[in-house]
């Protein structure tokens, strides 16, 4: 997560039913964003079609890498040893992007894929498409023909032949294809045109219904259900064989709203050797179903079969929050947000905590899946306003309840974060050679910064240009120390720099150490 979300969920090591112990995988993690993506959106601007996607640590176990669907708008990925390599293909598959079918190895299907990294799966990919190019990035490989693609990299400029292997594929060294390029243009072109806002309904009552569900033995597990006023489907539900019904109390169906589950197309781990994080890739239940007055039970029903269902409690739970409760100005490195919850029923509670810079017009999540009633966090992830509040969620695992600050507080608005890609500190360069300058500066209040807001110079040449990405040919001889200044809209700058040594040529003189010996005549 980057510092313009700033949102994080945390989850535990269990043991399961054999007394081993299991990690959540990337459906676990799936499932959290799904929550958080819908929840966020509501109030805003956000776009049905906007990306979610959670890098998550490697600290204790490996987790691989899986998008919800195929088009979706979550997937999640481990950040190390290939955290590049996971980002872009879980988020190509985001943006209707199926495997490309690499060339198959002689060890393939010697281990499994919660074993083997993704270069050792090669030509092992499932639910793959073969583009007649053995999964390399270039139809055709005759040297310089009008339908031989290579690949170009703008930081390096570095030039890669066209045997390279399709970053949609389980194979290294890779890159993107013409392909997977137009495609996923197109989709991106597609979704602008037919995704519009207006596609979004009005807002009503809706039941937020999360689960997971293995269909080869029909089980179903149901997680926690939100029941929200005033809200929209952002997530949106393709009609399928498998039906969310709401009941009366005496059992007569109130509604029936058809789903397809979203399954996780999970991609393999590292290495073998490398101790994977568990998950048995269920499909995930993440829909959103206008509320009708007078359910008494949820049910998730096949055909006329149905799998699991959750009664409706006759109370909802109270919640009040007590801090901050508006007032003053919140300073420091961390604060504390404290709240009262009751439930008339008993049942167990889970919170969600939301954090609003416009007086409560719109909310961000920053925390979920809460069970006690406090949490701190961290100020320099919440965004600076003076009209700050704070909103806590309690659920009792259908019915909802919620309380927001009574008044507005102070933040202090955070300065951007600046991140340089290229150059790289004490890099050499000779007169003429283009030298990349990429960066960026992630601002939690503006987003991320580009333009005008991004100025890059030399302490020999001065000025050099604005935006994330400049490619400069005439800098002169000499130490240079490049600097990338961020500003954002409230005029504070953050400023980093390298530096890299430019010369007439590249200095090739082998230079050995003198000896000398005492024992000479």
């Amino acid at each position: 997560m980057n510092l313009v979300d700033g949102w994080a969920c945390c989850f535990t090591a269990q043991l399961n039913s054999k007394g081993e112990m299991t990690y959540p995988g990337c459906g676990d993690v799936n499932a959290a964003l799904a929550w958080h993506k819908a929840n966020n959106a509501f109030g805003t601007a956000v776009l049905k079609w906007s990306r979610t996607y959670g890098m998550v640590s490697d600290a204790g176990k490996f987790m691989r890498g899986c998008a919800v669907d195929i088009p979706s708008t979550v997937a999640s990925g481990p950040s190390w040893p290939n955290g590049e390599w996971y980002g872009s293909h879980e988020l190509g598959h985001t943006l209707n992007q199926v495997h490309t079918r690499g060339t198959t190895p002689a060890p393939c299907g010697t281990c499994s894929k919660d074993e083997c990294g993704p270069w050792s799966m090669c030509g092992c990919e499932g639910d793959a498409t073969d583009h007649g190019r053995n999964g390399d990035i270039s139809l055709t490989k005759t040297p310089y023909a009008g339908t031989t693609f290579y690949g170009f990299d703008i930081e390096t400029l570095a030039i890669y032949p066209p045997d390279w292997k399709e970053n949609m594929s389980y194979c290294n060294p890779e890159w993107i294809s013409d392909y997977t390029y137009e495609s996923i243009m197109d989709r991106i072109q597609w979704e602008g045109a037919h995704l519009a806002a207006a596609e979004i309904s009005a807002p009503a009552e809706h039941l937020a219904v999360f689960g997971r569900i293995i269909t080869a033995t029909q089980q179903v597990t149901l997680e926690t259900f939100y029941r929200l006023p005033h809200t929209t489907d952002l997530i949106g539900r393709e009609p399928g064989p498998y039906s969310i019904r709401l009941l009366a109390a005496g059992g007569a169906p109130l509604a029936d709203d058809p789903f397809t589950p979203r399954w996780s197309h999970q991609d393999p781990g590292p290495a073998c050797g490398i101790t994977m994080a568990t998950d048995d890739n269920p499909a995930l239940i993440a829909e959103y179903v206008p509320w009708v007055p007078g359910t008494a039970r949820v049910a998730i029903v096949y055909g006329s079969q149905e799998l699991a269902s959750r009664t409706v409690s006759a109370h909802a739970p109270t919640v009040a929050l007590l801090t901050p409760n508006g007032g003053g100005a919140l300073t420091g490195e961390k604060m504390t947000v404290l709240w009262l919850a009751t439930d008339a029923d008993g049942d167990a509670l889970e919170f969600s905590v939301e954090y609003s810079l416009d007086g409560g017009v719109s909310w961000r999540m920053v925390q979920s899946g809460l069970t006690a009633t406090q949490t701190t966090l961290l100020l320099e992830r919440l965004g600076g306003t003076t009209q700050g509040k704070f909103r806590v969620l309690a659920t009792d695992g259908v019915n909802t309840a919620a309380d927001a600050s009574d008044g507005v507080f102070n933040v202090p608005d955070k300065a951007p974060v600046v991140q340089l890609t290229s150059p790289a500190d004490g890099a050499h360069y000779i007169v003429g050679q283009p030298v990349a300058l990429i960066g960026q500066a992630p601002d939690v209040e503006d987003g991320a910064l580009a333009g005008a807001a991004l100025r890059w110079s030399s302490s020999l040449s001065g000025a050099l240009g604005t935006g994330q990405m400049l490619h400069i040919t005439d800098l002169p001889p000499g130490r240079h120390t490049i600097i990338l200044t961020a500003s954002d809209s409230a005029g504070h700058p953050t400023a980093a720099g390298v530096a890299i040594l430019v010369t007439e040529e590249l200095n090739t003189s082998l230079h050995l150490p003198l000896v000398l010996r005492s024992d000479l005549p």
